[in-house]
C-alpha cells in the first residue's frame, strides 16, 4: 500500500488503527479537494509526503515535551488550512486535545467534515483570526503547545502565538526561513520574551525545511 510504504520510508510505523485513520483522511481529503481548493497538491503520493509526513516531523519534539509533563496537553494550531499539521498529529496523540484555528470558513467546514468522518474525538475547530481572539480572556494563555505550519511571516506569527501560550510552554513553527526572516525572528522573539530552544532540520522531496521550538525566557 502506498501510504504504508511512504510512512515506512520516512521512519514512521503505524498501528492498524492509525493506518486506517490516515487512509480514511487521505480518501476524504482527496474527495473534498476536488470541489473546494484546500491544496494545490493533488497527487496521492505527494499529499502523503508533503502534508501527512511533513506534519509529523514535529512529533519527536512534541513527544519529548509530553514525556516531561506526564499529563494530557492542550494544543492550538494557528492557520490550520486543510487540517495540517494537527489532524495527522491528533491521530497519533489521541489522549491530548487539539483546537484547529483558521479565519477562512470553507477551510473550517472542511476540517469539521474530516473530524466527523475519520472520526476524531479529540479535535475541535475554531473560526476566527488569531489577532482578534486572543483578546478574549477564555483564550488567553490557555494552550500548552501552539503549532503553525507555513502560515505567515515571522513578525506576524509570533505576536499571534504568544498571547495564547501558557507560561513555560512551547511554540513549534514549520518554516523555511530566508536570511532576512531569520534576522527578524531574533528581534521579535526578544520583544515577546521568547527564545529559540531547538531547531530540527529535515527534508521532503529534496527541499530543506526546519521546525523551530520556541519557549518563554
Amino acid at each position: 500500500m502506498i501510504l504504508h510504504d511512504i510512512f515506512q520510508t520516512y521512519g514512521f510505523s503505524l498501528t492498524a488503527s492509525e493506518e486506517a485513520k490516515f487512509s480514511r483522511f487521505l480518501e476524504l481529503f482527496i474527495a473534498y479537494n476536488t470541489h473546494t481548493n484546500l491544496s494545490a497538491i493533488r497527487e496521492t503520493d505527494a499529499i502523503i509526503r508533503k502534508h501527512f509526513i511533513d506534519s509529523l516531523e514535529s512529533l519527536s519534539l512534541i513527544e519529548r515535551v509530553i514525556e516531561q509533563k506526564k499529563r494530557p496537553l492542550s494544543f492550538l494550531d494557528i492557520g490550520s488550512g486543510g487540517g495540517f499539521p494537527w489532524i495527522p498529529l491528533a491521530i497519533l496523540l489521541p489522549e491530548h486535545s487539539f483546537t484547529l484555528l483558521d479565519s477562512i470558513g470553507k477551510k473550517v467546514r472542511a476540517m469539521d467534515h474530516f473530524i466527523e468522518w475519520i472520526p476524531l474525538a479529540n479535535v475541535s475547530t475554531l473560526l476566527g483570526r488569531a489577532e482578534a481572539l486572543w483578546y478574549e480572556e477564555k483564550f488567553h494563555q490557555k494552550y500548552d503547545i501552539i503549532v503553525s505550519r507555513a502560515t505567515s511571516y515571522i513578525t506576524n506569527l509570533i505576536p499571534w502565538c504568544a498571547p495564547f501560550l501558557a507560561e513555560k510552554w512551547r511554540i513549534f513553527l514549520y518554516k523555511m526561513l530566508s536570511a532576512e526572516e531569520e534576522h527578524d525572528m531574533k528581534i521579535v522573539l526578544k520583544k515577546y520574551h521568547l527564545r529559540e530552544l531547538t531547531r530540527k532540520p529535515y527534508e521532503i522531496d529534496g527541499q530543506a525545511r526546519y521546525i523551530y521550538e520556541i519557549g518563554r525566557v
